[in-house]
C-alpha cells in the first residue's frame, strides 16, 4: 500500500533536516554510507478538508560520489511490508556534500509508525542496487504527548493589523519557540520563508510582492533537538 498523503513541496522542510544529518561519503566506489530517518508529526488544516494528525519521517541518504545532475530512483519499505515509497532523488548539497533525501514520507492520518527494521534501496543507472537497513523503534512515551500538542495548535491564519497591514497569525502562540513559516502558491513553487516565534507576525512582503494573495498552502515546521523529532503544522488554504 502506498500512501497518498504527501508533505507539500517541502524543499525548505528537507534543506534543514539534510543540515542537521549531513556527513561525509566516499569519493571512490559507490556506497552508500550512512541512512538516517527523522520522525515527525504533522497536524494538517483547511478550510474544506478534515483536520488530521499522521505520523511520519524524513530520510537523508549519505552516498558516493554523486553526480549533481543525475537523479536516483530511491525504495523504502517499512518493517511489516505493508507501506512502501519509490521515488526520484537528485542530489543536494549541503555544506559542501551531496545528499539524497526526502521529506514528505507520510502514514495515512492516525495510523503510527511501524517499529523494526526499515529497508532503503538506491538504484544506479547501470543497474547496480545498494540496500541498507534502518532499525527504528517507535516510542509511546515520545509521540503521544507530542501529538496532543500539536493537535491543539492553531492552523495560520491571515489577518489584518490596527494599522491595515497584512500580518499572519502563527500556529503557536504560547511556548515561545522559533518555528520557520514556508510558503508555496497553487503550483507549489516556493513563495517565500520566514522564522518567528510570534503569535502575529509582520513582514512587509506580505503585501509587497502579493504573497498573501498568491499563498495555497503554509507549512510550519521546528525541530526539537531533544526528542530528534519534527513537528510540522499545515494549512491548505486552497483545497
Amino acid at each position: 500500500m502506498r500512501p497518498g498523503r504527501k508533505l507539500l513541496h517541502s524543499a525548505v522542510l528537507l534543506s534543514a533536516v539534510l543540515l542537521i544529518l549531513v556527513a561525509g561519503c566516499s569519493r571512490d566506489e559507490f556506497s552508500v554510507t550512512k541512512v538516517s530517518m527523522i520522525p515527525m508529526v504533522v497536524a494538517t488544516h483547511g478550510d474544506h478538508v478534515r483536520s488530521t494528525l499522521s505520523e511520519g519521517f524524513m530520510l537523508a541518504i549519505s552516498a558516493g560520489p554523486l553526480a549533481s545532475e543525475d537523479q536516483y530512483q530511491v525504495s523504502v519499505k517499512s518493517p511489516g511490508g505493508s507501506y512502501s515509497w519509490e521515488f526520484f532523488a537528485q542530489p543536494m548539497d549541503v555544506g559542501g556534500a551531496l545528499l539524497l533525501g526526502k521529506s514528505d514520507l507520510l502514514y495515512p492520518p492516525d495510523i503510527p509508525l511501524e517499529s523494526g527494521n526499515w529497508r532503503v534501496e538506491v538504484f544506479l543507472s547501470d543497474g547496480r542496487r545498494f540496500e541498507e537497513a534502518l532499525q527504528f523503534v517507535r516510542s509511546e512515551d515520545l509521540f503521544a504527548p507530542v501529538s496532543m500538542e500539536i493537535a491543539s495548535m492553531r492552523p495560520a491564519e491571515w489577518a489584518t493589523d490596527g494599522n491595515g497591514h497584512q500580518v499572519l497569525y502563527g500556529v503557536d502562540p504560547d511556548s515561545g519557540e522559533n518555528w520557520t513559516y514556508a510558503f508555496y502558491d497553487s503550483a507549489g513553487i516556493l513563495l517565500h520563508t520566514l522564522e518567528s516565534p510570534l503569535m502575529e507576525i509582520s513582514d512587509g512582503k506580505f503585501s509587497d510582492t502579493g504573497t498573501q494573495e498568491k499563498t495555497a498552502s503554509i507549512i510550519a515546521f521546528r525541530f526539537d533537538a531533544n526528542l530528534g523529532l519534527f513537528y510540522v503544522v499545515r494549512t491548505l488554504l486552497i483545497t
